[in-house]
């Protein structure tokens, strides 16, 4: 028998019967679930960003520089909809700048959002909706917690349809929607991030963005789903639950195919139950090999292996068996990032792979090799003749 290292997972491979066990060497933090953010400054060049003819952007000591000589914006190159952005910035003093998210090249003030960086202590007579952390001219904050100037602030935008929400330093200082400010409706729901040069020097970073989680289920009904090789009537939505009985087989997959992103859901399976969750699964061909699965199983206390509960099913245990109690509710957070993909159970990254390492490639695998598999395909919930519930299915794309 040998013993293979797998990114902290130890899994041992008996030729004669293709069955791999977990050690349990687990990380006790689930760091590697993430918390969805995507770094848009990599803290070395302005990769990503359009300087839209303003020479006045530069990087300084892993910051976003402004020298505030000239005047205009810097620009993602990619835009945004529904998200949380996160930063910190420092302003001269006497200084001005903005934030827009969903921001619009042509009089971004007034046609995107603002949402406003200033030197307050040298503007007494500028208006409530002109200060540090107000969005421009619409909503101002409820209280001031802007730091002195040469200090770093932390500020975080959280843009959901007509709603906005700043947290200045910790505090939440702006909560606005577009039917208490109608203003708000005019204004885009998709945008790219710009930064203001207005003229004072400004640093910028630490700038990082997650996606909203989109809802997969609306707890409603099947709406963005369809169910493949069973019956529908298998399926019911009651509650914000979404329920498989058991009859039939197959499994109900969403309507979307998803590349990279991080998957959270819970799961209360039966006595005896089984069942999976299944991530970049092809149309065509069994669902759990041409893209994966994610055990789902009654095993409590039990210990884990390649078929067990947070399994990659037939290819990866977990280095522990996390699962409750039959009936009670479990969460899973799945990511998938390229070849990266971590599974996190009840709180506990239990799996942490690549899906190219040439070492996990090198067991015996059932079906394809990990490395040959989909690497987009739909999110599916299988019917495997067990009673299993499912509840606040929601995704972020990475």
């Amino acid at each position: 028998m040998r013993r293979w290292f797998i990114r902290g997972c130890r899994m041992a491979l008996t030729l004669a019967v293709v069955l791999v066990f977990a050690i349990p060497l687990c990380p006790t933090s689930c760091a590697a679930e993430g918390d969805g953010f995507t770094p848009l400054f990599n803290g070395k060049d302005l990769a990503g960003w359009t300087l839209a003819g303003d020479p006045s952007w530069s990087v300084e000591d892993g910051a976003i520089y402004c020298s505030g000589k000239g005047g205009g914006y810097l620009w993602t190159d990619a835009e945004f909809e529904d998200c949380i952005l996160r930063l910190e910035y420092k302003i001269s003093p006497g200084g001005n700048s903005g934030v827009f998210p969903r921001g619009r090249q042509q009089a971004p003030a007034d046609r995107g959002w603002e949402v406003q960086i200033l030197d307050d202590p040298a503007y007494p007579k500028v208006k409530p909706e002109g200060r540090a952390g107000a969005i421009y001219k619409v909503a101002a904050p409820y209280r001031y917690v802007s730091r002195p100037a040469g200090e770093w602030n932390q500020l975080q935008i959280t843009c959901e349809q007509g709603h906005i929400v700043v947290v200045m330093n910790g505090v939440k200082i702006v909560d606005a929607e577009s039917d208490q400010f109608p203003e708000l409706a005019k204004r885009p729901r998709k945008g790219r991030i710009g930064l203001q040069n207005h003229h004072t020097p400004v640093w910028f970073r630490n700038i990082e963005i997650a996606p909203l989680p989109i809802q997969l289920f609306n707890g409603r009904d099947l709406t963005g789903w369809n169910v493949d090789d069973g019956p529908a009537a298998s399926w019911s939505a009651v509650d914000g639950v979404l329920t498989c009985s058991g009859q039939g087989g197959g499994w109900a997959r969403t309507e979307k195919q998803y590349r990279d992103f991080l998957l959270r859901l819970e799961y209360a399976i039966s006595p005896g139950g089984n069942s999976g969750i299944f991530v970049r699964a092809a149309p065509e061909g069994n669902p759990a090999f041409t893209g994966m699965e994610v055990q789902v199983m009654d095993d409590y206390g039990k210990p884990a292996d390649i078929h067990g509960a947070g399994s990659i099913y037939g290819a990866v245990a977990p280095c522990r068996n996390m699962s409750k109690p039959a009936g009670e509710w479990n969460s899973v957070a799945i990511m998938c990032k390229g070849s990266h993909m971590t599974v996190t159970m009840n709180g506990i990254k239990t799996i942490d792979i690549d899906l190219d390492d040439p070492a996990l490639n090198a067991l015996d695998i059932q079906e394809r090799k990990l490395k040959d598999r989909v690497r987009e395909g739909y999110i599916g919930l299988q019917n495997h003749g067990s009673l299993v519930r499912y509840r606040n299915i929601r995704i972020n794309p990475l």
